[in-house]
This record gives structure tokens, C-alpha cells and sequence, in this order.
């Protein structure tokens, strides 16, 4: 389904489920220019390190958040 959203091209994807109506993260990091390093997640965020390898710069992108229900936090 996640290649039909973008016409086949080569992405690496990271994702959260959704807890009931809340949460559920995506996000993805295109092939060629951009090589995922490493990802790691939790129960409220994940971390994505990702290196360009045109001139090595790393990236490190942090995705945090929370349940919108008072009584789930």
C-alpha cells in the first residue's frame, strides 16, 4: 500500500501504531542521496539517524508525542 503512495519508489519507512484513536506516526526517508543509519522507538517517540552521502552530514530526526485522552498520559 505504502508503494502505491509513492509510484513504486524506494523509501525505508518508520512508523508507530495508533493506540485507539491516538497516535500513529509515519514517516519516511527516500533511497539514493539519503542512507538510514540506524532507527530506534518507543512508546511516545522514535529516532531516526540518517546520513547524506553526497557529504556525509548526519542527520538525527526525533519524533516525540503523546495520547490526546487525559486519563492515558
Amino acid at each position: 500500500m505504502l508503494r502505491d503512495l509513492v509510484n513504486s519508489q524506494d523509501f525505508n519507512w518508520v512508523w508507530t501504531e495508533a493506540k485507539g484513536h491516538s497516535g500513529g506516526t509515519l514517516t519516511r526517508v527516500k533511497n539514493g542521496d539519503i542512507e538510514m543509519i540506524n532507527h530506534d522507538k518507543g512508546s511516545f517517540f522514535y529516532d531516526i539517524r540518517a546520513k547524506n552521502r553526497k557529504d556525509d552530514l548526519m542527520w538525527e530526526v526525533i519524533n516525540v508525542y503523546g495520547l490526546m485522552q487525559h486519563e492515558r498520559k
